[in-house]
């Protein structure tokens, strides 16, 4: 049967027609997915960093030419080849001694193998195996151990080895010859004698080593020596050629051609280099060795747990942040600027702490790390401006909005990234205490805030379980608070002048007006807080353990005002009528028609913290307020308070001033006319009976049923019913979390535990009827946590409709509500009000979020050891005392102009603000610590540098030091003088007290305080320190002075990379000191080089005298091993007899020299206290006791405070008395440098007085 034409189903053209258009469109969307791969937003971002790259290379090496086409760099690339060729002829000339040193050095290498690898280790074991045999003939009888001692006797006889140990082996042959008469009492010695023999056979091999390899060092150095020339030559050369080769072929692997016109200037352009770039980034191709291709760092210890797999952390961060780790991108745009610590050393780089190699990015910023995209990575903005703008840029480049993507994804990623301003945060993965990082300054504050909040009293937190509680002892109340004046605080505690962290607990969004049942909320708030404050007192009442001490005597209101600055008391406390008197005292008489207060906020203006309020301890303006009404009662407390604190809380950390009867009087009359006028004023809330009834009946009716619970009220006195809840109150607002109350010391906080809120999930956390207020990145567990700090109990309100994200704002916590949620009042929120700050709460975010409770690899932990350890363990107990706020731990900072627009920095204090009154305008006086420019030359340490308000530019607040201004007007007000004379009657600065003290003295001095410089008021006060606290306090002080030395000490040897005696230093010396210009140089580095330095004569490391004491001083510093050269016997023995005689003479008055002729010292008794002898001169001059000195200072600080007081302690009244401007020439010529009483220098001079009082008698 014939075929049809059509024997099918289908039309094969229509077929046809269908594949053609389909194949045309495969082929499309093949080229359209080479084309989006190619155009993939990390593609872009590399392409365009290599275009800055290239601009930036050739840049580099264009300047590199230029500089190398200069006159004096072509002389020195010609010197330089000259020198290669000298050294090289040279060499050349010594080529026959070379190959014969080469040659011994080889023989030695050989001998020394043979020797120490065959001779040596066989008689080595050759000892082993007589011993084994002779221990084992001995087992046996005596007939076989005699038999072996002899042979192995006559072995070591017929040793040709060792011919040193003839006389020993024939002596120990002797001895032998005998036993077999003398068994018994011959035996053991013989035995001995052959192992001492053989024992000795064994070391003369050893000796024989050491002397081979000694030899071959020596051969060795000679080679060096003799080829170190020609080394250098090249190195020099090189290191000129190297920068360049470098950036060519930078050049090259970026596609760029780079070579010279006939002028020698650098050209760029295509060629080879730029095909080969194209050709290995096309598409299709680019796998081959593309530059364009995905970066990613793989950090093996840091894992990523997925539940079921904890793969390694993948971080593709720097697949778009190309420059992130690179020094000079500094001000380029994202995503290829720098990371900020890149130049320090402090981030990313192999130098730095945290290299990226095995720390990566993630780890700190969080996110999707493995992504490169955007979107995906789940960036975070800081604010709503960021966000918008990401809005715009993403919907422009990538095609949708970041709000809409987070909305749409977002909930997807339990941790997204952190906004750049919460960073910080992760921090406390490795480091577990911020105090070991000063850097990450926000970190710190919410630590601290955390801390002082005493949040850790309501939620349980890791390393916090041992942190006293940080409100006022109660049990004890009665004695102390008026229980009205208890009332208005607790219902109010912002409005008092007593307040500093105590939060607000009632009157809040959700427990004010009235509820859902229409129960007045004020109302039964007040009956709270009645019931609260009768059952606190009412148990301090029952307490019979404490009692105050009685003093009789009415104190003095006018001393005690004074004594209460004086005694500085202003370093924790604050108070009004001091405020006023320190307000006085800064500024002058004579002034513009500005008044007191508001010069005092120029002054704030001008130089921010410069004055600080003390906030450490209450605020001491309305005490008299707040304690009882019967005066006697309240005096009776406030004297036992002031003499003995740990007496009313053995936990206070307030100290002991050892004030007098008379003094604690004076001060507490003082005090008792401080009254608080607002909380005079305020009303004290009313308690109405039905209301209490009712709130204790809804407490019973949670244990029974109501009509029991009604008639268990109905049967309680109404004092018993106050009673029952105040207890419930107390427990139910979690009081005990911050106070000491009888009964309750171990009750448990009533929030959740914070050890691990990082990591607790978004879906985990209440956001009540808010849920829709926390659009776009609010809703998040970061702005969750900063609306709970802003208004803690808002969660508990209904927003009104209106308020739907935008008729309120969410982020400062301004929100509408309408009402409170239908919730009984005791399931209501709990957590009080704090009035935190926004930075404030931004810096608790940071902490709160940052404690996740992740497992991290040991090698990651911040195992805080060493100096870092002392320091931060140092740290927590000078805040615990407030050591700061009488002490200055460093100084402040001053940035000021000239009026040719220059400007200087300078270390120092605040003296005073002057007004000219002539010239109409105020200058700020400052006291300078180191030294600066100014517009008549170079302002030395304790100069006085007077400024305009305008040109002070910048102002940074040293540490500490709070209650220095009012010490300082004190006494410039009692003696009659101008605040510069005062100052240094203030407490001084420790800012390098460990390069001052004693360990030992120190110790004991914290622990037992004394006084050391009469004419001051203030004394260090008795502190409760544990023994633990007084060795870290000392630990502290001892590795700050250590850290301050090796800084000081890689300054200095730094310098001397050009001194002769470089020449033939060895070649660890000259390593060491290319590391020190690289600031690459460790302790163990300096300590090492410092020793050598010393080593040699002054001439040839051009050291002057103060840079080698310092370095002396380093090298001599050991804590906690002191050594004090000068008491040693053999030190002072070194000297001629008459040398303490002369300096003795030196610190007198006067003496009368061989020919009877009165001689002028300089009268050190004059001021100084010498053992239990008075000093001559006035007492408000008087000095330190010299007797002390020998057991209190370091011999370092002695010498340099001898040659220059002032740099050591700007405007102290310490005379000058070694005339430091002057050369050593003119010092010995001039007659009033005592040449006639102690012939020398300066240095001799002081370096006499010194030793002196280290060897005091007296």
């Amino acid at each position: 049967m014939p075929a049809k034409e059509h024997d099918h189903a289908y039309n094969i053209g229509t077929l046809n027609k269908f594949f053609a258009i389909s194949s045309v469109l495969l082929v499309g969307s093949l080229f359209w997915m080479f084309h989006q791969d190619h155009e993939r937003p990390w593609k872009k971002y590399q392409r365009e960093f290599q275009e800055l790259e290239k601009e930036r290379a050739a840049s580099q090496l264009g300047q590199i030419v230029k500089n190398s086409q200069t006159g004096d760099a072509r002389k020195e690339m010609e010197r330089l080849e000259n020198d290669i060729k000298a050294a090289s002829e040279a060499l050349e000339a010594k080529k026959t001694e070379l190959l014969a040193i080469r040659e011994k050095i080889d023989t030695l290498t050989t001998k020394i193998y043979q020797r120490n690898n065959l001779d040596l280790q066989f008689r080595k074991v050759e000892y082993d195996v007589i011993k084994f045999q002779i221990e084992e003939a001995i087992q046996r009888g005596k007939t076989p151990a005699l038999r072996l001692v002899r042979k192995h006797a006559k072995m070591i006889q017929g040793s040709k080895e060792y011919p040193e140990n003839r006389e020993r082996r024939e002596k120990l042959l002797s001895e032998l010859s005998g036993l077999a008469d003398d068994w018994d009492n011959k035996w053991q010695k013989g035995v001995d004698a052959l192992f001492r023999a053989w024992t000795r056979v064994v070391a003369v091999g050893q000796e024989n080593v050491k002397r081979l390899e000694a030899e071959q060092a020596v051969l060795r150095k000679q080679e060096k020596d003799i080829r170190a020339a020609a080394v250098q030559a090249k190195k020099g050369l090189q290191s000129r050629r190297t920068s360049q080769e470098v950036l060519t072929r930078k050049l090259a692997s970026l596609g760029v051609t780079v070579h010279r016109d006939k002028y020698g200037s650098i050209k760029t352009g295509k060629g080879f280099p730029t095909f080969l770039h194209t050709f290995r980034n096309a598409p299709v191709i680019n796998f081959i060795g593309p530059t364009v291709k995905v970066e990613q760092k793989v950090v093996d210890k840091i894992r990523d747990d997925y539940f079921f797999a904890q793969p390694s952390k993948v971080d593709r961060c720097i697949t778009c942040h190309l420059g992130i780790d690179q020094k000079g991108f500094e001000d380029a745009k994202q995503p290829f600027a720098t990371h900020p610590g890149v130049h320090e050393n402090l981030y990313l780089t192999s130098a730095s702490p945290h290299p990226i190699e095995t720390f990566g990015c993630s780890v700190c910023h969080s996110g999707m790390a493995w992504s490169t995209d955007f979107l995906r990575v789940f960036h975070m903005p800081n604010d709503d401006s960021q966000r918008e703008k990401w809005d715009h840029w993403t919907k422009e480049q990538l095609g949708k909005s970041w709000t809409d993507n987070f909305k749409k994804e977002g909930h997807y990623w339990d941790y997204p990234m952190l906004p750049t301003k919460y960073t910080e945060s992760n921090c406390l993965q490795c480091h577990q205490d911020p105090t070991s990082i000063p850097v990450a300054k926000k970190l710190n504050q919410g630590y601290q805030l955390f801390k002082e909040s005493g949040c850790f009293g309501c939620h349980k937190t890791k390393t916090f379980e041992n942190e006293p509680k940080v409100g006022p002892n109660l049990q004890h109340v009665s004695y102390k608070i008026d229980p009205e004046w208890m009332m208005k605080w607790v219902k109010n505690p912002q409005r008092s002048l007593s307040h500093r962290t105590m939060p607000r607990i009632f009157d809040l969004s959700n427990s004010s007006g009235i509820d859902y049942a229409g129960h007045n909320l004020t109302v039964q708030n007040n009956a709270e807080i009645y019931a609260i404050v009768t059952y606190l007192q009412e148990l301090s009442e029952k307490s019979d353990t404490y009692k105050p001490i009685d003093i009789l005597g009415e104190g003095s209101a006018e001393n005690g005002k004074e004594l209460l600055i004086s005694k500085g008391c202003l370093a924790c406390h604050e108070n009004k009528a001091a405020k006023e008197f320190l307000i006085e005292s800064l500024v002058s008489s004579e002034d513009e028609e500005l008044g007191p207060d508001e010069i005092f906020e120029e002054i704030q203006k001008t130089i921010p913290g410069g004055i600080r309020d003390a906030n450490f301890g209450p605020n001491l303006s309305g005490v008299a307020s707040k304690l009882s009404k019967d005066k006697a009662k309240a005096r009776l407390w406030l004297v036992d308070w002031l003499k003995r604190p740990q007496h009313y809380y053995p936990q206070s950390t307030m100290p002991n001033f050892r004030l007098s009867d008379q003094e604690a009087s004076d001060i507490s009359a003082f005090l008792l006319t401080q009254r608080d006028e607002e909380m005079d004023k305020a009303e004290t809330p009313k308690l109405e009976e039905s209301v209490l009834n009712q709130l204790l009946t809804d407490r019973f009716a949670e244990r029974m049923v109501r009509t029991r619970a009604q008639k268990e009220v109905e049967g309680l006195t109404v004092k018993e019913r106050l009673l029952a809840l105040g207890e419930i109150g107390v427990n139910h607002y979690g009081c005990t979390g911050c106070h000491l109350i009888s009964g309750m010391e171990k009750a448990q906080g009533i929030g959740p535990e914070l050890s691990s809120f990082g990591s607790k999930l978004l879906k985990k956390l209440d956001f009540g009827l808010l849920h829709h207020h926390f659009e776009n990145q609010r809703h998040s567990k970061i702005a969750w946590v900063e609306q709970k700090l802003k208004a803690p109990r808002s969660f508990d309100m209904e927003p009104k409709a209106s308020s739907n994200g935008h008729g309120g704002d969410s982020h400062s916590g301004d929100i509408e509500f309408q009402g409170l949620r239908r919730k009984a009042r005791k399931d209501r929120l709990r957590m009080p009000q704090f009035d935190f700050t926004q930075e404030q709460i931004e810096a608790l975010v940071t902490f709160v979020t940052g404690m996740t409770g992740r497992d991290v690899h040991p090698d990651y932990i911040d195992k805080l050891q060493g100096q870092r350890g002392d320091i931060v363990r140092g740290e927590h107990v000078l805040r615990k005392y407030n050591c700061e706020g009488c002490h200055q731990l460093s100084l402040d900072k001053i940035t000021h102009a000239f009026g040719d627009g220059k400007e200087a920095t300078f270390h120092g204090r605040f003296i005073q603000r002057f007004y000219n009154e002539d010239d109409e305008f105020s200058l700020y006086i400052f006291q300078a610590w180191s030294e600066t420019e100014n517009q008549n030359g170079r302002v030395g340490i304790g100069s006085m540098v007077s400024t305009m308000k305008e040109k002070v530019k910048k102002y940074e607040p040293g540490r500490g030091g709070t209650v220095i201004p009012y010490i300082v007007g004190e006494r410039a007000a009692e003696l009659n003088v101008p605040r510069v004379e005062a100052i240094n009657y203030a407490p001084p600065p420790l800012h390098e007290e460990g390069r001052k003290v004693q360990y030992k003295w120190l110790y004991q001095f914290l622990m037992q305080p004394s006084t050391i410089r009469p004419a001051t008021k203030i004394v260090m006060p008795t502190f409760p320190l544990s023994d633990n606290e007084t060795n870290a306090i000392v630990a502290y002080f001892a590795a700050r002075a250590q850290g301050q030395l090796n800084e000081k000490a890689s300054g200095i040897l730094s310098l001397l990379k050009d001194a002769k005696w470089l020449e033939n230093a060895p070649g660890d010396v000259k390593r060491r000191l290319s590391k020190a210009e690289e600031g690459r140089l460790g302790p163990e580095d300096i300590k090492a080089l410092a020793g050598a330095v010393l080593a040699q004569s002054g001439a040839e490391t051009n050291l002057d005298f103060k840079s080698s004491q310092l370095l002396k001083e380093y090298v001599d510093f050991d804590y906690p091993f002191e050594r004090i050269r000068e008491k040693e016997a053999s030190y002072i023995a070194s000297k001629n007899k008459e040398y303490l005689q002369k300096a003795d003479q030196l610190m007198a008055k006067e003496t009368r020299g061989a020919d009877d002729k009165v001689m002028k010292g300089m009268d050190c008794l004059a001021c100084h206290y010498a053992g239990e002898r008075k000093p001559t001169g006035k007492p408000t001059d008087h000095a330190p006791n010299l007797a002390r000195v020998q057991d209190r200072l370091r011999p370092s600080i002695v010498q340099r405070w001898l040659l220059n007081p002032s740099q050591i302690l700007p405007g102290t009244r310490m005379t000058d008395f070694f005339k430091d401007e002057l050369s050593t020439a003119d010092y010995l010529k001039n007659e009033f440098t005592y040449q006639n009483i102690f012939p020398g220098t300066a240095q001799e001079q002081a370096g006499a007085i010194k030793d002196l009082l280290y060897n005091w008698k007296q």
